[in-house]
């Protein structure tokens, strides 16, 4: 028999309409059956997702095993998981994306290859029905590109660096992604990086991604800014590296440019307002670094160009302009 390599780790609530298609295809992977192991985490479902997983486990209970538990949210779930696994490396996947039959396949080989602690890929960005709204592949490979895709699921992580940091997903936080990312970086996990895409990532408008925190309303705008704040105190060994300071300051005006300007101009005033001044006093290195609007190697041109752009009407006292023409509502 031969040594399992890596753990799946699934955390699954309600997912009746998307985890079929999400478990099979880990276990159409071209990577022999007997060298992963998949590890579903149902967190406390209350639709039929637990019934289809147990079908699915009976086809292939060498494989997969299932542990359930009551609701406590993605990041304690994704933690039940980690602590289970026993294989050298894990990989993280939602419950509505999917992998290409690949997708084991070439992340192991590659961290393998290159020894590294945790080696990223691309993903596409699809429909429920499949269709490709977006790709992204890591390109100009530099010291910033770890920080472009905060997320756990386009790559493969090795278990031992995780466990000798004690690194684990915050479980009372809007996002358990970043945080996750953000340590990783901040103990020194060494990166590589492969020119492949095979992660898919759902539009589902029923997911946290499309229905989570809107800095449009007055409550959501504070915890935004209080992880800003996290992201602060996770990255403090960081805090004189440019990578690091860029990308807090790109972090707000993804906050305001993605969520932001579906609200009013006022709150999109109010939620810079807070944002920068919570910076100005817990990470004043970023606030006043001569030349944080100049983007690091390996920042796409677009992003680059609205980072400058914002970070430029914002020393130039523009901001009540910009609101006025962005905000999809006048107050």
């Amino acid at each position: 028999m031969k040594e399992k390599k890596v753990t799946v780790v699934v955390p699954v609530y309600n997912a009746t309409a998307y985890i079929e298609n999400t478990i099979n295809s880990v276990i159409n992977q071209t990577l022999d059956k007997e060298m992963y192991h998949i590890l579903v985490v149902n967190d406390g479902s209350t639709d039929d997702s637990g019934e289809k997983l147990e079908n699915i486990r009976n086809k292939y209970s060498d494989v997969i095993e299932i542990i359930n538990q009551k609701n406590q949210g993605v990041g304690r779930a994704r933690n039940v998981g980690l602590n289970k696994v026993k294989t050298p490396f894990v990989c993280f996947l939602d419950a509505d994306d999917t992998y290409d039959n690949d997708f084991l396949e070439k992340m192991l080989e590659a961290i393998e290859k290159t020894n590294a602690d945790v080696t990223i890929g691309g993903f596409r960005r699809v429909d429920n029905e499949g269709n490709v709204i977006r790709t992204y592949l890591p390109q100009k490979i530099s010291s910033f590109t770890k920080y472009i895709t905060m997320v756990s699921w386009n790559r493969i992580h090795r278990t031992s660096f995780l466990r000798k940091n004690e690194i684990h997903f915050f479980e009372d936080s809007f996002v358990e992604d970043t945080p996750f990312s953000l340590m990783e970086i901040e103990k020194g996990a060494k990166y590589s990086f492969i020119p492949y895409i095979g992660y898919n990532w759902t539009l589902n408008k029923d997911s946290f991604s499309s229905t989570g925190l809107k800095v449009s309303t007055e409550e959501n705008s504070d915890q935004a800014v209080e992880l800003l704040r996290t992201f602060v105190s996770v990255g403090d060994s960081l805090r004189e590296e440019k990578d690091f300071q860029y990308w807090i300051i790109k972090s707000v005006f993804h906050q305001l440019l993605s969520q932001g300007r579906n609200g009013g101009k006022n709150a999109f005033l109010s939620h810079y307002n807070k944002a920068f001044t919570m910076l100005e006093k817990a990470f004043p290195e970023a606030i006043h670094h001569q030349k944080i609007w100049i983007a690091p190697k390996g920042e796409s041109f677009k992003v680059a160009f609205v980072v400058c752009a914002m970070f430029l009407f914002g020393r130039l006292h523009m901001m009540p302009l910009i609101a006025r023409i962005i905000c999809k509502k006048k107050l």
